[in-house]
């Protein structure tokens, strides 16, 4: 498949996952998250992963316009575009690190309600945490497709097949299989 066909792909799933968790984290969305969080105190914690989420979400789309834009020719590239690739999968390891924690925010504010009569809130916390779920599943699908965008960028230039054979106690052998990766010889990928 083509890199730039990939990159455009990754860059609109990063702004409809930007839109969709500042409509949900603002309270603007179906889900009270924010209305939830005001109420039993996480208001500040909210905003903080909040704005640290809109921040990540930045800086993985800006590297993959400058990525975009250095396959194409428009750009000098200032580093290996494998380099930047890695660094955007562990930035979306963060963002979904900082999605996992507001559903552990919801998870106390849900022990903090399990004792209370049931009012609906029990209701909008399991529709939240289901919201989070589904935003930290859009992460990992992301993230699918940064590997598969790196593996696009990267050629196998080396394999190795090492083992032993012979009988073991429990008459099982080893088998090693290495593959050392680099820059694809063209430059660029289809």
């Amino acid at each position: 498949m083509n890199l730039h066909f990939t990159i455009e792909t990754i860059i609109a799933d990063l702004d409809d996952l930007e839109l969709e968790v500042r409509r949900g984290l603002s309270g603007e969305g179906p889900v009270p998250i924010g209305e939830l969080m005001r109420e039993y105190g996480y208001a500040e914690r909210l905003e903080d992963i909040r704005n640290r989420i809109e921040a990540l979400l930045r800086v993985v789309r800006n590297r993959l316009a400058h990525l975009k834009s250095d396959l194409a020719g428009v750009g000098p590239s200032s580093r290996p575009y494998e380099d930047e690739v890695l660094r955007a999968l562990h930035e979306l390891s963060q963002l979904e690190a900082l999605i996992a924690r507001a559903g552990d925010l919801m998870t106390m504010i849900d022990m903090k309600v399990g004792s209370l009569p049931a009012n609906g809130i029990s209701k909008a916390i399991a529709m939240a945490k289901s919201w989070l779920s589904t935003i930290g599943s859009w992460v990992k699908r992301i993230s699918a497709q940064f590997w598969n965008l790196l593996t696009g960028l990267m050629t196998p230039k080396e394999w190795k097949l090492g083992g032993t054979v012979g009988i073991s106690v429990l008459g099982l052998g080893n088998v090693n299989v290495e593959i050392a990766f680099g820059p694809s010889s063209t430059g660029t990928t289809p």
